[in-house]
């Protein structure tokens, strides 16, 4: 637990508990379910310890991402589900080994270096989105999920985006704060439909204001050549 507090500054911790608070309080405010709390609550500590460096983020990722598969498949998002039951659930264990391989020489939990996409890389992150945007939009559509391109393309780029996050990459960051906008728009959608999973959108809205704080933290670490804590 001391490891997994340290190096928190004001900002963070002033970040956690407004967006769990106002979490816990639309909870009650319009009677959403436990898992969709849970979700939320563990969601937000995910997100935070990956902007700081912490392997501990993998933990949490577990929790968040099994709960978020079965949310997501009952709110009629298949893409939603499929991406989390099917990607980010493995992906956690192996974004944990790769981390833990590549933290140098400090023992500890937090110490890893960050890199930066070639022209060429992103180049091919960003055929790679359209194409398989595109496909993959199809497909769900085909199946009967709701809001079927739009989910889509936001589960492509998680995917390549947690791909990146995996091989510690900065960019990851310029991904996931379009992937966080898409993904509002999904779930306020849901809930002006039927009223629910409030407490999801929350938790988006944070991720939104998160991704954007990981892409400093992480472009500073790169300028400067320095290992994240």
């Amino acid at each position: 637990m001391k490891k997994l507090l340290s190096g928190w500054n004001f900002s963070e911790i002033t970040w956690l508990v407004t967006f769990s608070g106002l979490s816990i309080y639309m909870f009650y405010q319009f009677n959403d379910t436990p898992i969709n709390l849970i979700i939320s609550l563990t969601g937000l500590l995910c997100v935070l310890l990956v902007a700081k460096g912490s392997i501990w983020t993998y933990l949490f990722g577990v929790i968040t991402t099994s709960l978020y598969a079965y949310t997501a498949y009952k709110a009629g998002l298949y893409g939603e589900c499929m991406l989390n039951a099917l990607y980010f659930v493995p992906i956690q264990f192996i974004g944990l080994y790769a981390w833990i391989k590549n933290r140098g020489e400090h023992s500890d939990h937090s110490k890893i270096e960050v890199k930066s996409l070639t022209t060429k890389g992103w180049l091919y992150v960003v055929l790679t989105v359209i194409i398989v945007s595109i496909l993959y939009g199809l497909f769900l559509h085909e199946i009967g999920s709701k809001q079927a391109h739009l989910d889509g393309f936001a589960v492509v780029l998680s995917i390549v985006a947690q791909a990146l996050m995996v091989r510690r990459y900065i960019e990851q960051w310029i991904l996931w704060i379009i992937v966080n906008i898409l993904t509002i728009t999904l779930w306020y959608r849901n809930f002006m439909i039927d009223g629910g999973h409030i407490t999801i959108l929350i938790m988006w809205c944070a991720y939104l204001y998160n991704s954007i704080y990981g892409y400093i933290v992480w472009r500073k670490a790169n300028s400067n050549k320095e290992k994240l804590l």
